[in-house]
């Protein structure tokens, strides 16, 4: 993945497509919560948005970016997890 961002399309119309996380390095693929969040892990940070309107919920601090250990997003209930491997 790149710098990009996430490509979210609309099945029912393919061309409403847009992108959410515009510059976010995205390392992992990405998880999607129930209620329609979606968790990306650049590898040293987390972030979560919203798939319907784009929206940035929350992003992990500076002081996270520290983390020895990255790893893909899983979201479990209502905590979002990062899994190593």
């Amino acid at each position: 993945m790149n710098a990009d961002g996430l490509v979210v399309a609309d099945v029912t119309a393919l061309r409403n497509r847009r992108t959410v996380a515009a510059g976010v390095d995205i390392a992992y693929r990405p998880a999607v919560s129930r209620d329609g969040k979606v968790v990306l892990s650049s590898g040293t940070r987390v972030f979560a948005f919203g798939l319907s309107d784009g929206g940035q919920y929350w992003a992990t601090s500076a002081r996270f970016a520290d983390m020895t250990r990255g790893g893909a997003p899983v979201v479990v209930g209502d905590r979002a997890l990062l899994v190593d491997g």
